[in-house]
């Protein structure tokens, strides 16, 4: 169980991941597509290595980033964040639809 007197879960990000060549179009799509809807993606748990203060520090993020192909491809093409946190029924049945319904457009082309 998840919730339990002794465990309580944060109920703060529900990650999404998608297929690109299943949709038609990468995350980036996708992600306009839901801010259109009104659904909030929160760009959140990036790679390391593209923190600010990585750079700061003296990393060369162009030359980690195309060490780490895989994580450049899962964050930029097929992953988001959609907010967890308590919300309502008619709130989660929404965002629950919008995601179909972006993913059923990004299919059709549109």
């Amino acid at each position: 169980p998840s919730d339990t007197d002794e465990i309580k879960p944060t109920w703060h990000l529900y990650l999404l991941e998608i297929d690109p060549g299943v949709v038609g179009a990468d995350v980036q799509a996708l992600k306009a597509k839901l801010t259109e809807k009104g659904v909030t993606n929160i760009p959140h748990f990036a790679p390391l290595y593209k923190f600010q203060l990585l750079h700061q520090l003296g990393y060369d993020h162009n030359a980690i980033a195309a060490s780490c192909p895989n994580t450049e491809e899962v964050f930029n093409h097929r992953f988001t964040h959609l907010p967890l946190y308590p919300l309502t029924f008619e709130q989660v049945e929404y965002m629950a639809d919008a995601v179909i319904e972006a993913v059923e457009e990004l299919k059709a082309g549109k």
